[in-house]
């Protein structure tokens, strides 16, 4: 990971979104629209906050993950957003 010249930084979760560990949640492509580096929730949570900013830095922080220890199904239905798709155990 790196500072990349001439790509763009996506972004797919929303504040108040549940995401799960190993959910895709952000991506970087280069201008040609070539998949340069995709980054994966660290565990599961709820997003707490983002960044806004379209530049961005190796070590800089992409968003604030509230972490869920225990009880995660329970927690995940209590209304707020899941990414677009329901939630379900394995």
């Amino acid at each position: 990971m790196g500072f990349f010249f001439n790509s763009k930084f996506l972004l797919f979760v929303e504040i108040n979104t549940w995401v799960k560990e190993g959910e895709v949640i952000a991506r970087i492509h280069s201008i040609f629209g070539d998949l340069v580096e995709e980054y994966m929730a660290p565990s599961d949570g709820i997003i707490v906050g983002k960044s806004v900013n379209p530049v961005c830095a190796s070590g800089d922080r992409i968003l604030h993950l509230g972490v869920v220890t225990a009880e995660f199904e329970k927690n995940s239905l209590d209304g707020h957003e899941s990414g677009g798709k329901a939630i379900a155990s394995d």
